[in-house]
């Protein structure tokens, strides 16, 4: 019996000397890096609940064709109001017929509008996307450079003309010179897109805290619901508001 315990002690030493052997060659795990968290040194200080858009029996309309029939719904500040439906559905129509005052349609007085869509007329690309930032901000470099680092525009980049950058980094830019401009109403469609985890988090920290109106376009199932404090869908030709 003795004999055998021997053995049994022997083999457990010989199973511990391969795991420390072992551990020593996966070396030291880093910490996980936390996800940025963006923060504006001149927030907007706007009372939550406050009307900036009303829509009353709308007709969303492409051409001759009715997309969406009487839309009515409100959007206050404090709110993030998330649009859902399909393909061809008519979300980003019914958004272009919001910002523009179609008829049905009424704005808050002195209503300041910041927007990213993927047309991305907003971005002037013989600038660099510091400079198309800077434009339309009232917030300092440094804090322009930590919103573009934390949405995949790093370092030199950041000085690099828009026109030279891929259509993802423009997207990109995009997004964040809407993000760091004064408004009461931030109007987003598929802010998601070509974004990675550690951007996507970022974003989310974000609009959950900010105290504007939101208004967005998403397929992103996890992102709506990280975020939008209301969800409406289209279905049918009607815009419904989801449980």
């Amino acid at each position: 019996m003795k004999s055998g315990l021997n053995g049994v002690e022997k083999g457990f030493s010989q199973q511990k000397k391969a795991l420390n052997s072992r551990i020593e060659r996966l070396g030291k795990v880093e910490k996980p890096v936390d996800a940025t968290k963006l923060t504006l040194q001149n927030p907007l200080n706007v009372r939550s609940g406050k009307p900036v858009l009303t829509a009353l029996n709308l007709q969303v309309m492409q051409g001759d064709n009715l997309l969406i029939e009487n839309v009515t719904f409100k959007i206050e500040t404090g709110h993030r109001i998330a649009i859902v439906g399909p393909n061809g559905s008519g979300k980003s129509t019914l958004i272009q017929h919001l910002l523009s005052g179609a008829p049905g349609v009424t704005h808050a007085d002195n209503l300041r509008v910041s927007v990213a869509n993927q047309d991305l007329s907003q971005l002037d690309t013989t600038k660099t996307a510091l400079q198309n930032v800077m434009m339309t901000s009232t917030e300092s470099e440094q804090v322009a450079r930590n919103f573009l680092g934390a949405m995949g525009i790093r370092l030199m980049r950041v000085n690099e003309m828009v026109g030279q950058m891929s259509g993802g980094e423009r997207v990109r830019v995009a997004l964040v010179k809407a993000l760091l401009q004064t408004s009461e109403l931030l109007v987003l469609d598929e802010p998601t897109n070509y974004l990675d985890i550690p951007a996507l988090e970022a974003l989310t920290a974000y609009l959950q805290e900010t105290k504007q109106a939101v208004l967005f376009v998403s397929h992103d199932e996890q992102f709506v619901a990280d975020v939008a404090t209301d969800v409406w869908q289209i279905v049918d030709g009607r815009l419904v508001l989801q449980d």
